[in-house]
């Protein structure tokens, strides 16, 4: 059993135990369309990136339309786990990655706004939620896996 479970056990847990990426829909919430997972997820990055990019620029009223976009994004992200989980996630977007959320747009809202506690906030959504999610997901998703 042992050397066989070492040699096959990722292999057959792709094949058998996770859905196609291709076939997962998402409702934007923005755009009321159903997208593709990856369409969505670009879509979400996007956002995210958005809020940087505005506040660089001075544009302070875009970089908080851009988080409130991300941020229903983000719940739309969140609703999609159970497409596959039977169960809410206890990591990545879980609690302590919605509180990251408040305090991204707490820290949009405050005069001024320090670019840098946004930055930080940004950073630490990435490398809690965005990073973790794709060093699980994503080896799965380019291997093509079908079911």
């Amino acid at each position: 059993c042992h050397e066989c479970h070492l040699t096959t056990m990722v292999q057959v847990h792709q094949k058998y135990r996770w859905q196609d990426f291709a076939g997962i829909k998402v409702k934007d919430p923005l755009s009321k369309e159903l997208t593709e997972y990856s369409t969505f997820k670009q879509y979400l990055s996007t956002s995210m990136a958005g809020i940087s990019v505005n506040l660089r620029q001075g544009q302070m009223e875009n970089a908080r339309q851009q988080f409130a976009g991300f941020k229903e994004r983000f719940q739309a992200l969140k609703a999609s786990c159970l497409d596959c989980h039977d169960r809410q996630p206890k990591y990545y977007v879980d609690d302590s990655v919605e509180s990251l959320l408040d305090k991204l747009g707490q820290a949009l809202h405050k005069q001024p706004v320090d670019p840098g506690e946004v930055m930080k906030l940004t950073q630490g959504i990435g490398g809690e939620s965005c990073s973790k999610c794709h060093l699980v997901h994503v080896p799965a998703a380019f291997a093509g896996v079908r079911n």
